[in-house]
Parts: structure tokens; C-alpha cells; sequence
């Protein structure tokens, strides 16, 4: 068996622990992406529910009404605040990912490079005793040549 052989499952195991690290990777860039879009709607909800108040305000609105849209503004204040910490925690956790994935990445790099040094190794190996072979055919070819002429 040829050395770099011996190294194709180990290799392989490398393989899938990357292409694994990298699916999590993938998952947590859309999970944040989500989180983001989250906060952009909780925003926009928050800006066409200001908008809202203001415009009632501006024509008379009761005070116990304008006390409910206040309270109702401070809650989505508050889903604002704790989606822009779910941004955060997903941030972290992309960022734990990618060096997951980086340094099964690079793992699997290098079990690859040494079973390229190894198959090179191997066929320098071969070349030379296939050309020492030849060379030896070749001498003996000439030996009997020159015993065939004397």
C-alpha cells in the first residue's frame, strides 16, 4: 500500500468534519441575517406606529388612548433593545463558527499537502528504481552484445 493511502481516511474523516463546521457556519450567517431582518421589521413597525401617534395627536387623541400607544412604543422599544443583543449573540457565534470552520479548513489543508509530498516521495521512489532497472537492462543487453561479438 502506498503511504499517502494509509492517510485517505483520515482525510476523508478531516472532509466531513469541514464540510460539517461549514454547514454550521452557514447556518449561523442566516440566523443572524434572520435576527437582522427581525430588527429592521420591530424598526419600521416602530417608526409607522410614531408616525401614527403623532398624526392622532396632532388631531386629538384622549389621554388614556396616547398613555396606551406610549406603553405599546416602550414595549417595542424593549423588543428592539433585546433583538439587537440576539444580533450580538449571533455575531458571537458566527465568529465562533468561522474559526471552527477555519481550522478544520486548514486541517484538512494539511493532510492533503502531506499526502501530496507523500505521492511525490512515492513516485520519485518508483522513477528511480525504474530507471535503475532500465539501466541494468540496458548493461546487461550491452554485456550480451559484446560477448555475442568477442
Amino acid at each position: 500500500m502506498v503511504k499517502s493511502q494509509r492517510l485517505i481516511p483520515i482525510h476523508k474523516i478531516a472532509q466531513n468534519n469541514e464540510n460539517k463546521a461549514a454547514r454550521e457556519l452557514g447556518k449561523s450567517v442566516k440566523k443572524k441575517d434572520d435576527a437582522i431582518d427581525r430588527l429592521e421589521q420591530l424598526m419600521l413597525y416602530r417608526d409607522d406606529y410614531q408616525a401614527d401617534l403623532k398624526e392622532k395627536i396632532h388631531k386629538g387623541m384622549p389621554g388614556s388612548q396616547l398613555q396606551q400607544y406610549q406603553l405599546f412604543l416602550q414595549q417595542l422599544n424593549a423588543a428592539i433593545s433585546q433583538q439587537t443583543n440576539v444580533i450580538e449573540a449571533c455575531e458571537e457565534q458566527l465568529l465562533q463558527d468561522q474559526k471552527q470552520w477555519e481550522a478544520k479548513h486548514s486541517k484538512t489543508k494539511v493532510i492533503g499537502q502531506a499526502m501530496e509530498k507523500m505521492d511525490a516521495r512515492d513516485r520519485h521512489k518508483r522513477d528511480k528504481l525504474e530507471a535503475k532497472s532500465n539501466d541494468e537492462i540496458s548493461t546487461q543487453s550491452f554485456l550480451n552484445r559484446q560477448r555475442n561479438v568477442s
